[in-house]
């Protein structure tokens, strides 16, 4: 049993049957002998008092001069010194379930969150069983679990212990079984939402010394199961404590060189009421926030919050050595003859790797566009195959001599990315500072250009959980957008314009393949989007069973847009239409809509809609009045006879209604 003193927080581990006796103590004239000695530590550790003291008073009395002690010595502290955090946007809870690495993770939680504007709160539970992860709190927008307390690992430790390779094989099943089956209920029991599952740490010190490595095989076999499970289910990710304490050093942090279990420093102390003499406070700390950091990151990647979708970067000394306009440039190095110098090619890479999740390039630079794109074309294009970026994989290039600021300016217009969701990268500081007081609310990296594709990379911003087949195309599909675009003003109607396309969409229920897009084009979409309610991949998936979830997936002669409408039905009619804004100069939205009103028969019952006016949702808003619905009042509209529902001209959309198959669509 655990005592705490609930002022100081100390606490004390003690047998059950020492605690049913100190429990009973207060009946005894003198204490029995055997938990005399007990009795001793808890007066040691100060957490007994005289009968007739009021503690809890005295603690309370106390607090005021604690926090007048603690304001003295912060008067000194600056605005430099301390800046302020910003304000807090949004507010995220988060249940901890596990251990004692757990129990002690709280205040980085909310400090380091604060930080980065979260207003966090926490709520902690020991894992003690299967069942418990069954039906987790619906207060909670995501969990952590961490599962290897001791009660959990011992039976391995003994099994090494004997020394006996065939208990430690029967041991690591066990523990493998157990762990597969925990985390298979959790991710169930949080029906949808986010579990972030910690690995057990590999250990620095073997049982069986330093030839030996079963050990570390058992370990490694542990959190193979970890890794499984996550490409079984969507809402699982992994901390994996191995890479956070890569980064920091593991001495001082976990007790494997003293310790058979995998302890961490301060949560030992909580045991010890005291730091042990091997932990580093500091050390400690650190992982402590790494940790905080990282739950957080994996959220914001499995959500797609506040996710960045546009990067833009220069060219001269930024994506290639020299100045294209003056002495030309060259990707070999002529010291080492490595294609690219060191920085250049680490900046090359991770541009391309983050393309391939979905992040829009673009450039802006003050140069000579015919020139710059000419010679950058011909020294790309033999290259072609994993060699530097090539033109064609950026969506749109920005290369005359007005100021960068207003270029930019334009480019997010073009493009319809708010300013918060982009990047600028721009080796010259001049530029950088123009550029970021130009446009406000851009982010600018700041840093020395080696350090540029570390910084990509890791940016808490750029991190996706899964990546979309629709994701990975949207370079090309924004491409094409500007490319169709470009046509609308040769043709002699807008109805001539659209004919041309050769428009294709195909409309079908949801199934269970198409929830985790369908689920991220709601949570993503802000223009489109009738009343921005961010419907969930537990609840969409439960209404996609019911046939309340309907897909268009578009193309036209360019390119196959893949699953960009989701249109939900309720009781009434239609409770949320949202759309990809890549495919809103096909004008698919009367025939999406109208096709699946009929197609689930709601076109001849009435069907109500709403429509909500929200921050950038005005493309959606008068949807359902050009679709035949009257209002009813500012939100809700009414199809009164389905005589009146739009019908789509067939010789501008070829509109068919069926099921999925691979490639293309087929009624």
């Amino acid at each position: 049993m655990q005592l705490t003193h609930c002022g100081s927080l100390r606490r004390l581990l003690v047998p059950a049957d020492v605690y049913r006796q100190l429990h009973a103590a207060e009946s005894f004239a003198e204490p029995p002998p055997s938990i005399a000695s007990w009795i001793e530590r808890l007066a040691q550790a100060g957490m007994l008092a005289p009968r007739d003291a009021d503690e809890l008073a005295a603690h309370f009395e106390s607090l005021p001069a604690q926090d007048e002690a603690r304001l003295a010595g912060a008067g000194a502290a600056t605005a430099d010194a301390a800046p302020e955090p910003p304000p807090l946007a949004r507010a995220v809870h988060v249940g901890l379930i596990g251990g004692c690495t757990l129990q002690v993770l709280t205040g980085a939680i909310q400090s380091r969150w604060r930080a980065r504007g979260v207003a966090a709160t926490a709520s902690y539970s020991w894992f003690h069983a299967e069942s418990q992860l069954s039906a987790l709190s619906d207060a909670c927008d995501f969990f952590v679990l961490h599962l290897f307390i001791i009660q959990e690992l011992s039976r391995l430790f003994a099994a090494f212990q004997t020394g006996e390779r065939a208990a430690v094989e029967q041991e690591v099943q066990r523990l493998c079984a157990r762990v597969r089956s925990a985390v298979e209920v959790a991710a169930r029991g949080a029906k949808g939402r986010l579990c972030v599952v910690h690995t057990l740490c590999r250990a620095s010190v073997s049982p069986w010394g330093v030839a030996d490595g079963s050990y570390r095989r058992a370990l490694d076999a542990i959190n193979a199961v970890l890794y499984d499970v996550v490409d079984r289910f969507d809402n699982v990710l992994i901390l994996d404590e191995d890479d956070l304490l890569a980064e920091y050093g593991r001495r001082g942090v976990l007790d494997h060189p003293y310790e058979l279990f995998a302890h961490h420093g301060y949560a030992a102390a909580g045991f010890r009421n005291e730091m042990p003499p091997w932990g580093d406070p500091r050390a400690m700390t650190r992982f402590l926030e790494l940790s905080a950091d990282r739950y957080l990151d994996l959220f914001d990647a499995w959500s797609g919050h506040r996710r960045l979708k546009l990067v833009v970067v220069d060219l001269d000394n930024t994506l290639w050595p020299g100045v294209c306009g003056d002495e030309g440039f060259t990707w070999e190095d002529r010291e080492t003859g490595w294609i690219l110098h060191p920085y250049f090619a680490g900046l090359h890479e991770a541009l391309r790797l983050l393309a391939a999740r979905g992040v829009m390039l673009a450039t802006c630079s003050k140069n000579d566009r015919a020139h710059v794109l000419g010679d950058w074309t011909g020294r790309a294009e033999p290259r072609r195959s994993g060699g530097p970026l090539h033109p064609d994989e950026f969506v749109t290039h920005s290369i005359d001599w007005d100021a960068k600021g207003e270029r930019v300016r334009r480019m997010l217009a073009l493009l319809g990315v708010a300013a918060r969701d982009a990047l600028f990268i721009d080796d010259n500081p001049v530029e950088r500072a123009e550029v970021g007081s130009s446009v406000p609310g851009l982010e600018v990296f700041d840093g020395p250009m080696h350090e540029a594709r570390s910084f990509l990379l890791s940016h808490p911003r750029l991190q996706f959980a899964r990546v979309s087949a629709e994701a990975r195309t949207r370079a090309r599909s924004m491409r094409v957008h500007l490319e169709r675009d470009a046509l609308r003003p040769r043709a002699e109607s807008e109805e001539e314009f659209l004919r041309g396309l050769e428009i294709k969409l195909h409309v079908t229920r949801a199934s269970g393949a198409d929830v985790p897009r369908a689920a991220e084009l709601i949570a993503r979409t802000n223009q489109f989007n009738t009343t921005h309610e961010r419907i969930g991949r537990d609840t969409l998936e439960a209404l996609a069973q019911g046939g309340k979830v309907w897909c268009m997936h578009a193309s036209d002669r360019f390119m196959p847009y893949g699953l960009t409408g989701v249109i939900v039905l309720d009781e009434a009619g239609v409770r949320l239409y949202v759309m990809s804004c890549r495919v809103l100069g096909l004008r698919p939205e009367l025939p999406f809509l109208s096709a699946v009103l009929r197609s689930a028969g709601w076109a001849e019952r009435r069907p109500t809609a709403v429509v909500r006016e929200c921050p950038r949702n005005e493309p959606c808003r008068s949807v359902f009045l050009r679709a035949g619905f009257r209002p009813v009042d500012a939100d809700t509209w009414v199809l009164e006879h389905e005589a009146e529902l739009y019908r789509a001209d067939p010789g501008v959309y070829e509109v068919t209604v069926g099921h999925r198959v691979d490639g293309l669509r087929e009624s």
